[in-house]
């Protein structure tokens, strides 16, 4: 980035051979942990099983002089249909109140759910409302993509109070009961895994797992993010449970990230550092080369976690630290990817 030299005044030299210093700063790594065996189920869903939104538009009620203005349109159409619908007939523009508040109600259908099942909602403000705490979400139907009503939504409504809290949004927990279960498609004799974070490697273990296990099974990789598997004869319900339970050793893109307002820097095991020298702040850090903290003031550093404690020690903000780790990124230097939240 061009206003790095002009926020922190540091240069950042790549090493111009790095090939030819490879070997030492392998030597110096400490070796890489094991990766993490992982259930094929936490790795990848079957596909076709998923969940389902459900949305409505839907009036609070009892709010004391919080909810929207009497200029809101949308609520005086919906109130005065809400009174005849109940019998008493009242035109708009004769209606005055602000005890009422038009929101937007979702909710979120997990595979399996059943009709009669509890969902929890999240509501939301859709006019100028100061609070919905402590309101009533009259019995509002929740429709899915297809148009169709699945569920009704009602009860009080659960904001959060307090200084700086944003009250205009809450939750209603188990506020609504499904009426329509959401079809669902039978087990075929062809299973598809997709996986939740495409990986080739990963797919190709789960493959090599699935093989293991079931001898007369046929599992193909199609891509990065589908596993194709065919059952053979038995019980399928009984070899998806047992192969949803099978340990995988999941693989992953080396990753950093870093949390630019709370100062947060999460490193996956995977990410390496090349060759390369930082100065910074009168203070030189060579990377890849311990031979070089025997010279001055320069300290050596193989690892993002070292470096990122280095720079940590030297008193230097987040926002110092995530420019370096941009420099080292664009200089080639950081083998993996960088994000910046």
């Amino acid at each position: 980035m061009l206003k790095i030299s002009k926020k922190i005044g540091f240069f950042l030299l790549a090493a111009a051979n790095l090939l030819a210093q490879e070997t030492a700063t392998n030597q110096s790594l400490s070796p890489m942990p094991a990766a993490p065996q992982v259930r094929i189920k936490d790795l990848a869903r079957i596909e076709g099983l998923r969940d389902n939104q459900l949305t409505g538009l839907g009036l609070v009620v009892g709010l004391n002089g919080q909810g929207d203005s009497s200029s809101n349109a949308a609520l005086m159409e919906m109130l005065s249909s809400l009174m005849s619908n109940l019998g008493a007939q009242v035109r708009p523009e004769d209606l005055r109140s602000k005890n009422a508040a038009v929101v937007a109600i979702t909710a979120t259908v997990p595979a399996f759910t059943r009709s009669g099942d509890a969902l929890d909602i999240q509501i939301a403000s859709l006019g100028d409302a100061k609070s919905l705490s402590g309101g009533l979400l009259l019995q509002t139907p929740l429709r899915a993509a297809d148009g169709l009503v699945y569920a009704a939504a009602q009860g009080r409504v659960l904001a959060p109070t307090g200084r700086g809290a944003v009250s205009t949004s809450g939750t209603i927990p188990r506020g609504a009961i499904l009426e329509r279960s959401i079809p669902l498609p039978e087990i075929q004799s062809e299973i598809v895994f997709l996986l939740h974070r495409p990986d080739f490697s990963t797919a190709q273990k789960i493959v090599e797992a699935l093989r293991q296990s079931f001898a007369d099974a046929t599992v193909t990789v199609q891509d990065a993010g589908r596993v194709v598997w065919r059952l053979g004869a038995g019980d399928r319900i009984a070899s998806i449970a047992q192969a949803e339970n099978l340990m995988v050793s999941a693989d992953s893109v080396a990753r950093v990230v870093v949390n630019r307002q709370t100062g947060v820097v999460v490193m996956g095991q995977n990410v390496r550092l090349g060759a390369a020298t930082v100065s910074v702040r009168g203070a030189k850090i060579s990377i890849g080369d311990r031979r070089a903290s025997e010279q001055g003031r320069i300290q050596s550093t193989t690892s993002v976690e070292d470096l990122v404690s280095l720079l940590q020690s030297l008193g230097l903000s987040t926002d110092i630290i995530i420019d370096v780790l941009e420099a080292l990124s664009r200089a080639g230097a950081l083998f993996g990817t960088l994000e910046v939240l």
